[in-house]
C-alpha cells in the first residue's frame, strides 16, 4: 500500500516497529515513507500486518529479523529507495546499526549498538572511561547473595538485555534473594520480545544513591552537535520504576559541563557514530555516574519534553541526523522554558469525563492520557516496571517548578484526588 506522502523523498527504515515513532513521521510527512521492519511474531502479536492502514505516513510493515540480525536485508526493502535507518526501539537497535552499515547510511555502528545492547559489555567498555559502581555477571541466586554479602549498602538486581525497568529491583542481603531471583527471571513482554531471541543474561551492580538523570544528544561522526539534560524521579522502594521526568534539569553550569565531558567520553568509549544518544546517570560525589546507555530515541515522551523547552523539532533533527542532511547552525543552543511529565501510578477505575476535563484544564497542561484498569482490579495493581503505570500529564512553564506544578496536578486528578 503506498504511503500518503510527499513526492520525491527517500524513504524511511523503521527497524522496529514504535507507535509513537509513527505517530512522529504521521505529523511530518515531508520526511518521506515510513518502511517498517518486524519480527513475525511482533507482527501478529501486536497486530501490525493492518497497521499501515491507519497511519498515512506508514507504507508497509515487513516481516524479518530484528531482534537478531546479520545485516542481511529482506528483499522487499532492497528494492526501495532508503535514505535512513532508525531503532524503533531498544531489541531492534543493533539490527538498525546493521542495516545501515549495509546500505552506507549514518548509523550508530554495530560495534557501539552491540555494546550498548547489553549492560554487562557497557560496563566493560566503560572501565577506566567513566565512573561507574563495582558490578558482576550472575547466573543463579546464589551468585547474587555472594555479591550481597560484600555489598551491605545495597544492590540493584536487573537482565542485562531488557528495556523499561523490567525485572530491576533493588536489594539488600536480608531480601528473599531467591524470590527475587525468580521474579526477574520471569519478567517478559511477549508482545515485544520474539521467542528465542533474547538470550536471558542478568547482572548485579552496587546500589548508588543520589540524584537521577538521563543525557539526550543528536551525535554526528562521534561528536555532540546538540544536547539537553533531563531530571528524573523514580519510586521509592523495590521498584524503581521513573515517574517523572524533568526537561531542562536545573543544575548548575559546572555540573552540567561535568555531564557533557563524560557524555562525550562515553561516546569515545563504545565507538558512537550518528544518531541519538540517551544515557542514564547518577550524581554523586560531584560527578556523574554511568548507570546504562542507549543508541536510540529515549521513551517517556522525553523528545517531547525537549522539543518544548528548548523551541525546535527535536524528533526532525534527529531524522536529519541519520539523513546525514542537518544543516549547521540550526539546533538550539538555550532553552526557551521548562517542560515536564508526571505519570500516573494508582489506577483509578473509572476517571470521569470531568475528571478529564479538569486535568486537561490546568495552566500550562499540553496533554493529558490515561488507562483506566478494570474495576476489580482497581485498586490492587502494583507498578513494577514502566508498562503498569497508569496515564501521564505533559506541561510546559516559564521554570521548572512551573511545569512540574502542572504536571503532577493534573495527574492528582487523574488518580481520582479531586481536589488536584
Amino acid at each position: 500500500m503506498p504511503a500518503r506522502h510527499s513526492s520525491g523523498v527517500s524513504a524511511v527504515l523503521m527497524v522496529g516497529f514504535s507507535a509513537v515513532m509513527i505517530e512522529y513521521f504521521d505529523h511530518h510527512l515531508f520526511q518521506g515513507p515510513v518502511l517498517v521492519v518486524e519480527e513475525p511474531h511482533v507482527i501478529k502479536a501486536r497486530g501490525l500486518a493492518t497497521a499501515a492502514d491507519h497511519h498515512p505516513s506508514l507504507a508497509q510493515v515487513i516481516p524479518g529479523p530484528v531482534q537478531s540480525s546479520d545485516g542481511k536485508l529482506p528483499d522487499a526493502v532492497l528494492s526501495q529507495d532508503v535514505g535512513c535507518v532508525l531503532p524503533g526501539g531498544e531489541y531492534s537497535s543493533v539490527a538498525a546499526a546493521a542495516y545501515a552499515e549495509r546500505l552506507g547510511l549514518p548509523g550508530a555502528g554495530v560495534r557501539a549498538a552491540s555494546t550498548m545492547r547489553d549492560k554487562a559489555a557497557l560496563r566493560a567498555a566503560a572501565h577506566g572511561h567513566l565512573a561507574q559502581p563495582e558490578w558482576a555477571t550472575v547466573g543463579g541466586a546464589d551468585e547474587v547473595a555472594e555479591f550481597a554479602a560484600r555489598h551491605p549498602d545495597g544492590l540493584v538486581l536487573k537482565p542485562a538485555n531488557r528495556q523499561a525497568s523490567l525485572g530491576v529491583q533493588l536489594l539488600t542481603a536480608s531480601d528473599d534473594l531467591a524470590q527475587a531471583w525468580q521474579h526477574l527471571v520471569d519478567a517478559d513482554e511477549p508482545w515485544l520480545a520474539a521467542p528465542g531471541k533474547l538470550e536471558p543474561r542478568y547482572l548485579v551492580e552496587e546500589r548508588m544513591r543520589g540524584q537521577e538523570y538521563s543525557f539526550e544528544a543528536l551525535v554526528v561522526e562521534g561528536r555532540l552537535v546538540f544536547h539537553s539534560l533531563t531530571q528524573k524521579t523514580t519510586l521509592p522502594g523495590r521498584n524503581p520504576v521513573e515517574v517523572a521526568h524533568l526537561v531542562p534539569a536545573p543544575v548548575p553550569g559546572d555540573q552540567l559541563a561535568a555531564f557533557v565531558d563524560a557524555n562525550s567520553r562515553l561516546v569515545e568509549a563504545v565507538g558512537f557514530r550518528d544518531g541519538m544518544l540517551h544515557s542514564e546517570w547518577i550524581w554523586r560525589d560531584g560527578r556523574p555516574w554511568l548507570v546504562e546507555c542507549a543508541g536510540r530515541m529515549p521513551g517517556d515522551r522525553i523528545p517531547d519534553l525537549i522539543s518544548l523547552a528548548w523551541g525546535f523539532d527535536f524528533f526532525s533533527s534527529y531524522v536529519e541526523v541519520v539523513r546525514g542532511s542537518l544543516p549547521d547552525g540550526v539546533l538550539p543552543i538555550v532553552p526557551v522554558g521548562a517542560a515536564a511529565i508526571r505519570f500516573a501510578t494508582r489506577w483509578n477505575a473509572a476517571p470521569s469525563l470531568e475528571q478529564l476535563r479538569q486535568a486537561e484544564d490546568g495552566p500550562g497542561l499540553v496533554y493529558v492520557a490515561s488507562s483506566p484498569a478494570p474495576p476489580e482490579r482497581a485498586s490492587t495493581m502494583a507498578v513494577t516496571s514502566s508498562w503498569g503505570r497508569t496515564g501521564y500529564a505533559i506541561a510546559t512553564g516559564a521554570t521548572a517548578e512551573e511545569a512540574e506544578a502542572a504536571a503532577a496536578g493534573a495527574v492528582r486528578v487523574l488518580e481520582g484526588d479531586e481536589h488536584g
